[in-house]
């Protein structure tokens, strides 16, 4: 289920929203599962402090490859991470306009929302079905 969402410029990175994303504490599950590119020190350290369990990949860097804890992790994280990819992936199958055609950020929020909105019905109408079964 997609819970929270934010719009931003194109040329703003994903890890420059996930502070405001992010409750003062977790609520429910503290595990926060993402790709290396979040993973720093210091983002380690600020999640930590929130509450949350960082589970985030490891990148090798050059010249040096991962230690075999850390290739054991990757794959761990990557098998729970590709449940969001799944997510994405559904929603660009599923529903049929693959590029936004509106200009300005309150429209462009606005055609988000409703694609996040229709994915949480669509998920839930299946957990339904799942359930009577």
């Amino acid at each position: 289920m997609i819970e929270q969402w934010a719009t931003t410029a194109a040329s703003v990175h994903d890890s420059r929203m996930l502070m405001p994303l992010l409750a003062a504490r977790p609520s429910g599950d503290p595990q926060l599962w993402a790709d290396c590119t979040y993973r720093s020190r210091d983002m380690v350290q600020v999640l930590r402090a929130l509450g949350f369990k960082p589970r985030i990949n490891f990148k090798a860097k050059r010249g040096q490859k991962l230690n075999a804890r850390q290739v054991v992790l990757n794959k761990a994280y990557s098998r729970h991470r590709c449940r969001v990819e799944h997510v994405v992936g559904s929603m660009r199958n599923d529903m049929p306009e693959h590029v936004m055609r509106c200009i300005g950020k309150v429209r462009a929020r606005s055609w988000i929302g409703r694609r996040n909105l229709c994915y949480n019905i669509k998920r839930l109408c299946y957990l339904e079905t799942v359930a009577k079964i």
